[in-house]
Formats: C-alpha cells, structure tokens, sequence
C-alpha cells in the first residue's frame, strides 16, 4: 500500500516546487542586491542602483504569472514597467553621461558619470565610481563634486579636466578642475 500523505514533499506538484524555487531565489536576490546597494557598490550598466533589482522581480513576477496562471499578476507588472520607463525618460532628460579613466598600469579604472546644465550660467555635476570585480563598481560618496562657472565655453569633460587625468600612483588621481585641484584616492 502506497503511502498517500499530503504533506509529503514528493506528491507536492512540480508547479508548487517551481513557484517555492522561484520565491526563495528571488529573496537570495534581492538580499544580496540589498546588501551591495548598503555598502555603496552598483552595477557597471546601473549606476542607478534600483534598475537591475526592478528588472529581476519583473522576471520573476512574470514567471510566477505562468506558473500560477493568475491575472491578478498583471497589476505588479505593470506598475514595475511604468516605473522603468519613467526611470528611463528621466534620465534621457538629465542627460548623463558617462567615462572611464584608467591607470597607468591598468589596474585601476576610475568611472565618472558627469553632467552638464547651461543657462546663462553652467553647472557641471560629477559622480565617482571605482570599477571593482569587472561588473561592479563602488561609489566614491564624498567625492562627488558640482560647481558653477559664469560665461564659461567650456564642456563637462573640459570643466573637470578629464582627458588632462593626472596619476600620482595607482591608487591616487588628480583633475585639474576650472574650480581647483580634485583629487581622487581609490580604495
């Protein structure tokens, strides 16, 4: 006689198993994109911070909708696509751009997501990354960096010195800004 306890895992259905699968990978996920936002660290392609998490509950949310075969699914999804496309509009109008200076060795690189506003006046804005494990890149939080300049015709990459990077070793660089000397220590 064959045991027929409904508790048992093995007469659990497949698709069950798969949904517990998809939910326990999804907070393993989401822990460790936590963590790594906490201690400041992004993606290379999401200096953002919140794109890539949204991106992989969007998967997963989708897949439990095939698994579950629930419409009520839709509402999160749709929510989760409008904030990314909004994200995406915002940032075309903020216009950022973004690049790398590397060290005179090549074991370093150094990435700068700057921006520029003009009216009259210009106010550049700069943000440091540090490239570390090849697909992450931590976040220099107390180097970021903005100033103004009055009737100045220079560009953001000009205004920070960008191309004219000056390495003291491998871990220290210096821009020779329009507003002063920055210097950068990576970690």
């Amino acid at each position: 006689m064959k045991n027929r306890n409904k508790n048992d895992f093995n007469t659990i259905s497949l698709r069950l198993k798969l949904l517990l699968f998809l939910l326990l990978f999804v907070f393993i996920s989401d822990t460790t994109l936590m963590l790594l936002s906490f201690n400041d660290y992004r993606f290379i392609f999401d200096t953002s911070g919140w794109k890539t998490p949204i991106l992989i509950n969007l998967i997963f949310v989708l897949l439990i909708f095939f698994i579950t075969r629930k419409k009520i699914v839709w509402v999160p999804i749709i929510l989760l696509l409008f904030l990314l496309v909004a994200n995406h509009f915002g940032f075309l109008i903020m216009d950022w751009h973004y690049t790398q200076v590397v060290s005179p060795k090549g074991t370093e690189t150094l990435i700068i997501k700057y921006r520029q506003a003009t009216l009259g006046e210009s106010h550049y804005s700069y943000e440091f990354y540090q490239k570390s494990y090849s697909i992450l890149m931590k976040k220099h939080i107390y180097d970021d960096m903005g100033f103004i300049i009055f009737n100045g015709p220079l560009n953001a990459r000009q205004a920070l010195g960008i191309d004219d990077a000056n390495w003291l070793n491998e871990k220290a660089v210096i821009f020779e800004t329009a507003n002063g000397r920055k210097k950068i220590n990576l970690y």
